[in-house]
């Protein structure tokens, strides 16, 4: 598998490229609510649903913009061989054709999760696989088990709920929306339909708030659209 390096170097120039992308592909990116507190001293392990070649970045972005942690997040091993710079921004691999190489990335997600010092947030889709929003109930695969079974501290978990939406503007606005943290402890049980319940709930929760004209926060604001040329909307404030 190919592991995690991360540089500032690389940090400090994916930034200025990242905002640039974003001001191009997106008219805002917004959260719908506050990120919950989080313990600085322990891990965290944020699941996302994963509907978009962009979510890995959204969550980069949310990181710096809230988080502001080391983050790791599991990426397709074909993907990360294509575009090995992710890694010194914490990608790491996971071979899901090979049970090995699905071992080995469930043990390094551990080994980042279970370390004491200067606790990092680890992104993992447990989906395991891009799949449109609708697609419902979302299943949860078994590897997020096997981590949740053989952590050797207590870490934080929280959902993050992504959705793209195209809103009466040119370029569509990002919603994001991040669960209340729930505290695993080593050796607890849990059940792993349970929170795959939870998780199927919170993105309907999220679908609702969009449907009823929920606006949240603009963390991050893209170019003028066209109709904000004309109507002059950005001056209004809307």
């Amino acid at each position: 598998m190919i592991t995690s390096r991360h540089q500032k170097w690389a940090d400090r120039l994916f930034g200025v490229y990242l905002n640039r992308l974003f001001r191009r592909h997106f008219y805002t990116i917004r959260l719908l609510d506050p990120v919950p507190d989080l313990n600085n001293e322990k891990p965290v392990l944020v699941l996302p649903n994963h509907s978009t070649w962009w979510d890995g970045f959204f969550f980069y972005y949310l990181n710096k913009y809230r988080l502001h942690r080391r983050i790791y997040l599991m990426m397709l091993e074909s993907q990360l061989r294509r575009n090995r710079f992710f890694r010194f921004l914490g990608a790491y691999s996971v071979h899901t054709g090979s049970y090995t190489g699905v071992r080995k990335s469930l043990e390094y997600t551990l080994s980042l999760l279970n370390r004491r010092q200067d606790p990092a947030a680890v992104c993992v889709f447990p989906q395991g696989e891009l799949q449109p929003w609708h697609v419902r109930p979302v299943t949860f695969r078994r590897g997020l088990a096997f981590i949740l079974k053989n952590i050797h501290t207590e870490i934080e978990l929280c959902f993050l709920g992504i959705r793209v939406e195209y809103r009466g503007e040119q370029r569509p606005d990002v919603y994001l929306q991040m669960s209340h943290a729930a505290t695993m402890i080593p050796g607890a049980s849990f059940s792993l339909s349970g929170l795959q319940s939870g998780f199927n709930e919170f993105l309907d929760t999220l679908e609702k708030r969009i449907t009823r004209g929920d606006t949240g926060t603009v963390i991050f604001r893209g170019k003028k659209s066209v109709d904000d040329r004309y109507s002059g909307k950005r001056n209004r404030g809307e």
